[in-house]
């Protein structure tokens, strides 16, 4: 199974798609209640995830970002932008009329001048960047540390980065040195210390020296083909897999199965739940498999924040950790609750709820 990720930002490609890919948890105000109100009315083409108090936003006139008074903080006349990401200061952006990329401050200022065909967001201090043909990292300074030479690369995570040469895989350093040259036909990021590799049709996990801990087994590992991501792997201590894709199973960092395989799809494990569907409704289980929470929604989305998208197949709402429903799905796409608001969008009309 090729593993394509999509992971840049490029012309043709828009903003993240934020009902299908997780965000990183941030704060949100003590005794925080949902309401389902509107808290910045929908006027928007798309609508962002709210990072240090701005959030990513499309109107007729460009891509811009506002505060949480719904204020703009940078003015929509960008030609396209990405999200800002906890803790960085830079984002890929470009001015309208442009098709090269460079990365904005949270003022709107370009730091790094526009240069280049294609650029990822930062992340353990380096950041993608392309010329359209072969990739590379660059630093905060917009000065690539490691030269363009892969047709694909992932952001790096746990000190390593994957990489494509033709079709293969590997993995490389800060610095631009193998850990293991392109030979895999599918990688993942390192999380936990392990990160998933394919190797002809099966799945394994290899360390930080390159070795295998687990040798290829599994025909399915979970997120090996979502939007957002490369393949999944260890969260939590635990890895999703399957040999068929109906029938997961989660294993340890040993490669034993601690939750038996069961007729359901599984997610990964996020601070210590996890979302399971055996097809007709979503539950979250515990690294035991104990079930805590049975929903009787079709759809689930992991907690973040003390809450959880639900959602029947075409509108999206809001549980709590009781599977109390306090918001009822009404929206046709839902963001998580961060920083106390949400995007949502009914039509094609974006706007952030309370």
């Amino acid at each position: 199974m090729k593993l394509h990720r999509q992971f840049l930002w490029s012309v043709p490609i828009l903003a993240v798609l934020i009902a299908s890919c997780s965000v990183s948890s941030a704060s949100v105000p003590k005794e925080f209640h949902p309401t389902g109100k509107y808290a910045i009315s929908p006027l928007f083409n798309f609508a962002g995830t709210f990072v240090n108090g701005v959030a990513l936003v499309d109107t007729k006139t460009g891509w811009g970002f506002i505060n949480k008074s719904g204020k703009y903080v940078i003015a929509p006349n960008l030609g396209l932008a990405s999200d800002f990401v906890q803790g960085i200061g830079l984002a890929p952006a470009f001015k309208s009329g442009s098709l090269l990329w460079g990365y904005i401050d949270v003022k709107g200022k370009f730091q790094v001048s526009q240069k280049f065909r294609t650029a990822g967001n930062f992340s353990e201090g380096l950041a993608i960047a392309g010329n359209g043909k072969l990739y590379g990292f660059i630093d905060e300074s917009g000065k690539y540390v490691i030269p363009l030479q892969f047709d694909g690369a992932d952001n790096f995570s746990g000190g390593f980065a994957a990489v494509r040469v033709g079709q293969k895989y590997g993995f490389v350093d800060t610095k631009g040195k193998y850990l293991a040259s392109p030979k895999f036909d599918g990688a993942g990021r390192f999380h936990d210390g392990l990160a998933a590799v394919e190797d002809g049709t099966k799945w394994g996990f290899i360390d930080v020296k390159g070795k295998y801990v687990i040798k290829p087994q599994f025909k399915y590992i979970s997120g090996a083909s979502h939007c957002c991501d490369f393949a999944g792997g260890f969260a939590d201590g635990l890895a999703a897999v399957s040999n068929n894709g109906t029938e997961w199973g989660y294993i340890d960092k040993t490669g034993k199965f601690v939750i038996k395989v069961q007729s359901r799809f599984g997610e990964d494990f996020i601070k210590g739940l996890a979302v399971v569907n055996n097809g007709k409704s979503a539950a979250f289980i515990d690294k035991k498999g104990t079930y805590l929470l049975r929903t009787h929604y079709k759809y689930a989305m992991p907690f973040v924040n003390g809450f959880a998208r639900v959602g029947n197949g075409t509108k999206w709402g809001y549980i709590d950790r009781k599977g109390k429903t306090v918001i009822k799905p009404q929206f046709d796409t839902a963001g998580d609750f961060v920083e106390g608001l949400a995007a949502v969008a009914i039509g094609t009309k974006w706007g952030y709820i309370s």
